[in-house]
C-alpha cells in the first residue's frame, strides 16, 4: 500500500500508518511491514485488515508531532476473501532494496537492506553473502538484524562490506531468493604520493600519480601547479613542447 503523500525528500522523514483514523496506529507484525520508502506491506490479509489507511509523516526532529497537512489521502482496502489457501513465498519487486535509496551510501556511515514477501503460512527470513563463484557465506558479526529478520542493518560501512546480499524467504511450500549490491561510495585515496624532487636544470622529470577508489568508477586525474590547473590547450607552445601528460603521468 503506498503513501499517498509527497515528498521528495525522503531520507529526512519517518513514517507511520493508522487505520480507520489518526488514534489507531498500525503495528508491525509478522504480517504487516513499515519500509523506509513509506510504504505498508502486509505479507497476509486477513477480514480484520479491511479499512481505510492513512500514511503520515514526520520530520525525523522528535520534537515535533504529526500534523493534519502531514497526513495522507485515505487508502480502502476491501479483502474479498482469506480462507487461508497455503501459497509459497513471493518478495515483493525492487526488494531486497538499500537505505538511503537516492545515494551510495558513505563509508563509516549506516544502511538498511530491506526484504519483503508475501505467503501463507507467514514466510521467515534469512540473510547471506554470495561470493562471485554464488556460493553463500554468513554475514558479518557487526551486522544487526530487525523487525523479524526484514531489515539488514550495517553500521559503521567499510570497504569489505561492499558485496552481493540474499535476502531467503522460506515457508513450508517452498524458499526463494532474492539478492542486491551494495556498493560505497569511496573518495580516492592516494597509494603513490607524489614526493619534492632537486634536478639540474635541464633534467628530465617523471612524475607518477596513482589513486584508487570504488572498482566501478572511473578515475580521472588531474595535474596542478602552483595550485592552477594544468590545461595544455593553454599553454604556450614552447611549455606544449617541454609538458607531457598521459592521464596519471607527467
Amino acid at each position: 500500500m503506498d503513501c499517498l503523500y509527497r515528498n521528495t525528500n525522503t531520507g529526512d522523514l519517518n513514517y507511520a500508518w493508522f487505520k480507520g483514523g489518526i488514534n489507531q496506529k498500525v503495528q508491525q507484525t509478522l504480517e504487516r511491514f513499515i519500509s523506509r520508502n513509506g510504504n505498508l506491506y502486509f505479507s497476509r490479509v486477513t477480514d480484520g485488515d479491511a479499512g481505510r489507511y492513512y500514511c503520515a509523516v514526520q520530520a525525523k526532529n522528535s520534537r515535533l508531532r504529526y500534523l493534519p497537512s502531514q497526513t495522507s489521502e485515505g487508502t480502502e482496502l476491501v479483502v474479498r476473501s482469506t480462507f487461508g489457501q497455503e501459497r509459497g513465498p513471493r518478495i515483493f519487486p525492487s526488494f531486497p532494496h538499500i537505505f538511503p535509496m537516492t545515494r551510495l551510501p558513505k563509508l563509516s556511515e549506516n544502511i538498511s537492506i530491506e526484504c519483503i514477501s508475501e505467503g501463507y503460512p507467514i514466510p521467515s527470513y534469512r540473510w547471506f553473502r554470495q561470493d562471485p563463484r554464488g556460493s553463500f557465506y554468513s554475514l558479518q558479526s557487526k551486522v544487526i538484524l530487525n523487525n523479524y529478520n526484514r531489515e539488514l542493518i550495517i553500521p559503521n560501512l567499510q570497504r569489505d562490506d561492499m558485496g552481493l546480499y540474499t535476502c531467503e524467504a522460506s515457508n513450508t511450500r517452498s524458499v526463494v531468493h532474492e539478492s542486491v549490491a551494495l556498493q560505497i561510495q569511496i573518495d580516492p585515496v592516494f597509494v603513490t604520493p607524489l614526493e619534492d624532487q632537486m634536478l639540474d636544470v635541464g633534467s628530465i622529470l617523471k612524475l607518477h600519480c596513482e589513486a584508487y577508489t570504488n572498482e566501478l568508477d572511473q578515475l580521472r586525474y588531474s595535474w596542478f601547479i602552483n595550485a592552477t590547473e594544468i590545461v595544455f590547450s593553454q599553454l604556450t607552445l614552447e611549455q606544449q613542447l617541454r609538458l607531457t601528460i598521459k592521464n596519471n603521468e607527467l
